[in-house]
């Protein structure tokens, strides 16, 4: 755990381990089981949407359990300001 300015930075992947979020799946994309904060597309064919849903899923489960909020990281490119809020993005 990193000790920053706002607080504590701990590591996405050790939160959906004890979560129990490694094997989740949306559509194509998957939640890497042995680097969990890597979201897959192994058949080549899951949709930005489902990445992005995926991540969102994901998010809101961690905050249930653990009250910590994952920010992402990647900047968004590609999306209207409404898909982005849809998923709560902005």
């Amino acid at each position: 755990m990193l000790k920053l300015n706002e607080g504590y930075k701990t590591p996405a992947a050790f939160l959906l381990q004890i979560c129990g979020l490694t094997d989740m799946t949306i559509g194509g994309a998957r939640i890497n089981s042995a680097q969990p904060a890597v979201i897959l597309n192994d058949s080549g064919e899951a949709t930005a949407s489902e990445v992005l849903a995926l991540f969102v899923k994901v998010r809101d489960l961690v905050f249930e359990m653990t009250g910590v909020y994952l920010r992402h990281e990647p900047n968004l490119i590609g999306f209207t300001e409404p898909e982005l809020e849809l998923l709560q993005l902005r």
